[in-house]
Protein backbone atom coordinates (compact mmCIF):
# COMPACT_ATOMS: atom_id res chain seq x y z
CA UNK A 1 0.00 0.00 0.00
CA UNK A 2 1.42 3.55 -0.76
CA UNK A 3 0.32 6.07 0.65
CA UNK A 4 1.14 9.60 0.08
CA UNK A 5 2.08 12.56 2.10
CA UNK A 6 1.13 16.00 0.35
CA UNK A 7 3.41 18.91 -1.07
CA UNK A 8 3.40 22.47 0.66
CA UNK A 9 2.41 23.93 -2.54
CA UNK A 10 -0.90 21.55 -1.96
CA UNK A 11 -1.55 23.25 1.56
CA UNK A 12 -1.95 26.98 -0.55
CA UNK A 13 -3.85 25.65 -3.30
CA UNK A 14 -6.09 24.32 -0.59
CA UNK A 15 -6.60 27.69 0.92
CA UNK A 16 -7.64 29.55 -1.49
CA UNK A 17 -10.75 27.06 -2.60
CA UNK A 18 -11.48 26.99 1.09
CA UNK A 19 -11.56 30.61 0.59
CA UNK A 20 -13.45 30.52 -2.49
CA UNK A 21 -16.08 28.38 -0.90
CA UNK A 22 -15.98 30.58 1.85
CA UNK A 23 -16.99 33.57 -0.56
CA UNK A 24 -19.96 31.61 -2.22
CA UNK A 25 -21.58 30.05 1.45
CA UNK A 26 -21.46 33.98 2.06
CA UNK A 27 -22.96 35.07 -0.57
CA UNK A 28 -25.64 31.86 -0.51
CA UNK A 29 -26.36 32.93 3.20
CA UNK A 30 -27.32 36.97 1.76
CA UNK A 31 -29.04 35.81 -0.60
CA UNK A 32 -31.34 33.30 1.33
CA UNK A 33 -32.12 35.31 4.04
CA UNK A 34 -33.08 38.68 1.76
CA UNK A 35 -35.93 36.21 0.75
CA UNK A 36 -36.51 35.17 4.04
CA UNK A 37 -39.05 38.02 5.23
CA UNK A 38 -37.05 39.50 7.53
CA UNK A 39 -36.31 36.12 9.60
CA UNK A 40 -32.92 35.84 10.36
CA UNK A 41 -30.68 32.54 11.47
CA UNK A 42 -27.50 32.45 13.13
CA UNK A 43 -25.98 29.20 11.40
CA UNK A 44 -27.00 30.80 8.04
CA UNK A 45 -25.60 33.73 8.33
CA UNK A 46 -22.03 32.38 10.18
CA UNK A 47 -21.72 29.33 7.94
CA UNK A 48 -19.34 31.10 5.78
CA UNK A 49 -17.18 30.92 9.19
CA UNK A 50 -17.08 27.14 8.93
CA UNK A 51 -14.39 26.51 5.58
CA UNK A 52 -13.09 29.98 6.46
CA UNK A 53 -11.48 28.85 9.87
CA UNK A 54 -11.10 25.51 9.77
CA UNK A 55 -10.25 25.03 6.23
CA UNK A 56 -8.68 28.68 4.76
CA UNK A 57 -6.52 29.84 8.00
CA UNK A 58 -5.68 26.74 9.51
CA UNK A 59 -4.12 25.65 5.99
CA UNK A 60 -2.06 28.49 5.40
CA UNK A 61 -1.00 28.16 9.57
CA UNK A 62 0.28 24.89 8.35
CA UNK A 63 1.74 26.23 5.32
CA UNK A 64 3.48 29.03 7.56
CA UNK A 65 5.02 26.78 9.96
CA UNK A 66 5.95 23.92 7.73
CA UNK A 67 6.42 20.76 9.87
CA UNK A 68 8.21 18.25 10.08
CA UNK A 69 6.17 16.00 8.53
CA UNK A 70 2.86 17.04 6.80
CA UNK A 71 -0.67 15.30 6.84
CA UNK A 72 -1.50 11.81 4.34
CA UNK A 73 -3.89 12.03 1.95
CA UNK A 74 -6.37 9.92 3.50
CA UNK A 75 -6.57 12.41 6.93
CA UNK A 76 -7.13 15.64 4.60
CA UNK A 77 -9.75 13.80 2.78
CA UNK A 78 -11.60 12.73 5.89
CA UNK A 79 -11.15 16.38 7.57
CA UNK A 80 -12.23 18.13 4.37
CA UNK A 81 -15.20 16.07 4.64
CA UNK A 82 -15.93 17.19 8.55
CA UNK A 83 -15.73 20.73 7.35
CA UNK A 84 -17.80 20.07 4.64
CA UNK A 85 -20.22 18.11 6.99
CA UNK A 86 -20.03 20.66 9.34
CA UNK A 87 -20.47 23.58 6.56
CA UNK A 88 -24.22 21.70 5.34
CA UNK A 89 -25.34 21.43 8.86
CA UNK A 90 -25.37 24.85 9.27
CA UNK A 91 -26.73 25.65 6.06
CA UNK A 92 -30.08 23.04 7.22
CA UNK A 93 -30.36 24.26 10.50
CA UNK A 94 -30.49 27.86 8.98
CA UNK A 95 -32.93 26.96 7.10
CA UNK A 96 -34.78 24.94 9.50
CA UNK A 97 -35.17 28.19 11.92
CA UNK A 98 -36.14 30.58 8.74
CA UNK A 99 -38.92 28.19 8.38
CA UNK A 100 -39.83 28.30 11.90
CA UNK A 101 -39.44 24.69 12.56
CA UNK A 102 -36.45 22.39 13.59
CA UNK A 103 -35.52 18.18 13.62
CA UNK A 104 -33.83 16.73 15.92
CA UNK A 105 -32.61 14.13 13.16
CA UNK A 106 -29.90 17.04 11.69
CA UNK A 107 -27.97 16.70 14.75
CA UNK A 108 -26.50 13.45 13.61
CA UNK A 109 -24.47 16.14 11.05
CA UNK A 110 -22.50 17.35 13.97
CA UNK A 111 -22.02 13.55 15.42
CA UNK A 112 -20.97 12.30 11.75
CA UNK A 113 -18.26 15.90 11.63
CA UNK A 114 -16.65 14.64 15.09
CA UNK A 115 -16.25 10.89 13.83
CA UNK A 116 -14.23 12.21 10.21
CA UNK A 117 -12.43 14.47 12.68
CA UNK A 118 -11.77 11.71 15.05
CA UNK A 119 -10.81 9.37 12.26
CA UNK A 120 -8.47 12.15 10.08
CA UNK A 121 -6.87 12.42 13.80
CA UNK A 122 -6.28 8.44 13.89
CA UNK A 123 -5.45 8.36 9.97
CA UNK A 124 -2.63 10.88 10.48
CA UNK A 125 -1.08 9.71 13.90
CA UNK A 126 -1.17 6.06 12.43
CA UNK A 127 0.82 7.22 9.54
CA UNK A 128 3.25 9.45 11.98
CA UNK A 129 3.96 6.28 13.60
CA UNK A 130 4.30 4.08 10.56
CA UNK A 131 7.10 6.65 9.16
CA UNK A 132 8.85 6.72 12.35
CA UNK A 133 9.29 3.04 12.68
CA UNK A 134 10.70 2.56 9.38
Amino acid sequence: MILYTLDINYLKKQSFIYLFISIISLIIGIIYESFSHDVYSFYMQYAFLIPLIFGCILSLIIYIIKPYKLPNRISVNLYNASIATLTVYSFIRGVLEIYGTTNSLINIYIIVSILLLVFSIIAYLKIQQKSLTN
